[in-house]
């Protein structure tokens, strides 16, 4: 039932998303622009340009603002902010060790139900941020390797690698959405239907080239989390 209420909480998140940032671009192209003495309404490839810029970063920006929520809804989590048992004592008081250690503010800490050894870290910020851990990576691993895997994820905080990925993924965003708007017109004109088909492939095609600097990037952080944990 959480996980429906998360996919349905989603859908309704990306149509405001989505219907938030038409706005900005409606707002930017006819209004703010124009006023500065720049306007894009002539040219097609500029308003691609526009459009790509405010949905790839505005949609990574967005979600990475509300990141913490979204993890919230789709887990069945509990927050702890006064341990009751050693389990969530572990946890609780080594994330507090670290972020005082670092001079950051104290994450929010939640326990989820999973049998899967697992933890992750998001927030907006390195002082806006939680740390969760799976029931089955508490039952699973030791007290040493709890605190290894927490000094991990606090390593991600620490770095702030929520906000870099961010701005790669806005980056990318908009790589497919430009590309694939600007072919698009290409083929149109001499043939809408076969436009897009083209939109739809280049989407699918240049999103799956895209992950691979993000993947590259990703791993990067995940080495540089082990040797801050380390």
């Amino acid at each position: 039932m959480k996980k429906f209420k998360g996919i349905g909480l989603l859908l309704i998140a990306n149509i405001l998303i989505f219907i938030t940032l038409s706005i900005s671009f409606t707002v930017l192209s006819e209004m703010i622009l124009p006023a500065f003495g720049i306007d894009l309404r002539g040219s097609f490839a500029q308003q691609d340009l526009l459009w790509a810029f405010v949905i790839g970063f505005g949609g990574a920006f967005i979600s990475l603002a509300f990141s913490k929520q979204m993890a919230r809804a789709f887990i069945d989590c509990t927050q702890i902010t006064e341990p009751r048992t050693p389990a969530e004592r572990l946890v609780y008081e080594t994330v507090q060790k670290i972020s005082g250690k670092l001079n950051l503010s104290m994450p929010e800490v939640w326990i989820y139900e999973s049998p899967d050894p697992n933890a992750f870290a998001t927030g907006p910020t390195k002082n806006n941020s939680m740390v969760a851990v799976s029931t089955g990576l508490l039952n699973n691993l030791n007290e040493g390797e709890v605190r290894a895997v927490l000094a991990h994820e606090m390593g991600h905080v620490y770095n702030g690698d929520m906000f870099t990925t961010t701005v790669l993924a806005g980056l990318m965003n908009t790589f497919v959405y430009f590309i694939s708007r600007f072919i698009y017109r290409q083929v149109a004109e001499r043939n809408e239907a076969l436009g897009f088909g083209v939109y739809i492939a280049l989407q699918i095609v240049l999103s799956v080239l895209a992950m691979i600097p993000i993947s590259w990037w990703s791993r990067r952080r995940e080495f540089a989390a082990d040797r801050f944990a380390a």
